[in-house]
């Protein structure tokens, strides 16, 4: 429960968060956010969080945090340039765009809880722009840039 704590000492864990914004074709992989996160019982395009002091730069943040939260070991191509800042205050979180060849399962503490992770309770690929009841803050920035380059 020490990052428990955390969260509630610093609402964003850190000053800096990083994440991959995953697509496959014309669905992306939206997550949704359990309890025990920030902005719980939202959905999310984004799979990301705290730039780590041993991450060598936001990219490799990002990719660490997919990993850890989605145990995806299949290929991925990322392109390497920003593709969303989103800044409060002192807090900068960063998206970058990454493809996958084939849609996958992602694994959530409540449904394989051995591999599962505790921040995700479920998961659905879909369009950029479905209409989820509640959506992170984070994600509608996104969904607008998405939204101009089409």
């Amino acid at each position: 429960m020490k990052k428990f704590k955390e969260f509630y000492e610093e609402s964003y864990w850190g000053s800096r968060g990083a994440g991959l914004v995953v697509r496959c074709g014309k669905n992306y992989l939206w997550t949704h956010r359990s309890i025990y996160v920030h902005t719980p019982h939202t959905w999310s395009l984004t799979i990301g969080g705290k730039v780590d002091p041993e991450d060598k730069s936001l990219l490799d943040a990002a990719k660490r945090e997919f990993k850890e939260e989605t145990n995806y070991s299949g290929s991925i191509k990322i392109n390497p340039a920003p593709f969303s800042v989103f800044k409060d205050n002192s807090f900068t979180y960063t998206s970058f765009i990454a493809d996958v060849p084939k849609e996958f399962e992602l694994p959530t503490y409540s449904n394989k809880p051995e591999v599962g992770n505790w921040e995700i309770d479920d998961w659905e690929w879909a369009p950029y722009n479905k209409k989820f009841t509640k959506i992170h803050f984070g994600t509608n920035p996104i969904i607008v840039k998405l939204d101009l380059q089409t």
